[in-house]
């Protein structure tokens, strides 16, 4: 049915990813969807893909949670258009405004990913995370006092906050899921899969 997947297109894998979302998001569990592709070629990526999507009762039940953990990705979002802004007044930057659209891009971008509970997104915020508490941890030591010190402030909480309840939803939208997103396995060897 699909071909080895390194041999895919890059279509043919977003094929493959999406065609397993939508069984698994229409109730299918996934030990059923992953049967047939067990002694396949692909058998590896079907169930790394398989161990990275939330059912759809996890969805539901962590719903709330996800949706507090995007408006902590958008108020991070905010910030760092305000610093970039800061930033770009004190120093009378050419061409600022495009700065300032452009620096939180990439939250945007986990915003969708995670609203789509995607595995990566999780992964990603918390990866990301630890470099910016780097950044915020020595943005302190430079400003000790007014709106920037605030602004860090804020950054810190929401960084830690961020990386928590994507801890936190990573464990709980796909438990059967290793942190570095492939499925666990049972004592042969074989892929194990929640609900």
């Amino acid at each position: 049915m699909w071909m080895k997947w390194k041999k895919m297109t890059v279509p043919a894998k977003k094929s493959l990813y999406k065609l397993l979302e939508e069984r698994v998001i229409a109730g299918e569990k996934k030990a059923d969807i992953y049967a047939p592709f067990a002694r396949m070629p692909e058998a590896k990526r079907v169930a790394r893909i398989l161990a990275q999507i939330p059912t759809p009762q996890r969805r539901a039940q962590f719903k709330r949670l996800n949706q507090i953990l995007m408006v902590v990705i958008a108020v991070l979002a905010l910030i760092k258009a305000l610093s970039v802004f800061l930033y770009v007044h004190q120093n009378a930057m050419p061409y600022g405004g495009l700065y300032i659209l452009m620096a939180p891009i990439l939250n945007i971008v986990l915003i969708w990913v995670i609203g789509k509970y995607r595995g990566i997104g999780y992964l990603l915020i918390v990866l990301l995370g630890i470099t910016a508490l780097s950044n915020v941890i020595q943005s302190f030591a430079l400003q000790f006092s007014g709106l920037g010190s605030f602004i860090n402030v804020i950054n810190l909480f929401g960084v830690i906050a961020s990386m928590a309840l994507s801890l936190i939803l990573l464990k709980n939208l796909l438990p059967q899921t290793n942190f570095l997103l492939a499925p666990k396995k049972d004592a042969q060897g074989n892929p194990t899969f929640e609900e």
